[in-house]
């Protein structure tokens, strides 16, 4: 009875095996899937750093760019960021801050430190904060690269590498030098196919001229062929 008893129970066992695998391959396979997303989600960020009054003035204190994620929220708002290019609005976040201070009894305070990140398109456009429709900040992003050759205010490696980065120009000379052989090298390509090209086209016009040739030849020896059998047949006459 004992030796039944562990037989079924191995059965069920040997049952179970595939169903703990594919449990085992779908959790590693989610585990792949939220790690391939957190480094799909990284990108070009802009932190942004001020102060807001109660009043909703804003003063910009820094613009720092980095890798990162962004924020996105789709509720309406007192205030709001966007960012502005070619009359197009490209990013729009809504925010609501608190101007309470949570202590034993609640105070309000004048200004506050907010910060934000949002995409970094490039130094192109303008970036808003409004409060209730009313444009409080207005920036120029061309000011985050100005391409004087020295790295200051809000440029940095990311946003302004000509300034900021001292090898950028000669990764760049290099890129344009790999570019220009890489130019050369497929002009000697298309140069190749050309002159492949030719060649055959040659051979197929020798090819012509030669059938071309060899059926006169032949026409030209039936036609004497048939002149001399002709002349036969009347000097027997």
């Amino acid at each position: 009875m004992s030796a039944k008893i562990s037989k079924s129970a191995r059965m069920e066992k040997e049952k179970l095996k595939p169903i703990k695998f594919a449990c085992f391959c779908l959790f590693v396979g989610l585990l792949m899937i939220s790690a391939a997303a957190g480094v799909l989600a990284e990108t070009n960020i802009m932190r942004l750093d001020f102060m807001l009054t109660d009043e909703g003035e804003v003063n910009l204190i820094n613009i720092e760019n980095s890798r990162g994620t962004f924020e996105v929220a789709n509720h309406s708002a007192g205030h709001y960021i966007e960012i502005v290019e070619d009359n197009r609005t490209r990013y729009y976040l809504p925010f609501d801050e608190s101007f309470y201070r949570l202590t034993d009894l609640p105070t309000i305070v004048n200004q506050k430190l907010v910060t934000k990140k949002t995409p970094y398109f490039g130094d192109r456009g303008t970036l808003n904060i409004y409060k209730n429709g009313e444009l409080k900040l207005s920036f120029d992003l061309q000011k985050l690269c100005d391409f004087d050759g020295e790295c200051n205010d809000y440029e940095n490696k990311i946003n302004c590498p000509y300034d900021c980065d001292s090898f950028y120009l000669d990764r760049l000379q290099d890129r344009i030098e790999e570019a220009k052989k890489e130019q050369k090298r497929r002009a000697e390509l298309v140069k190749l196919e050309l002159e492949k090209l030719e060649e055959e086209t040659k051979r197929k016009n020798f090819f012509i001229i030669i059938a071309i040739t060899g059926m006169v030849l032949l026409l030209t020896l039936y036609f004497i062929l048939h002149r001399g059998i002709k002349h036969k047949k009347h000097g027997r006459k």
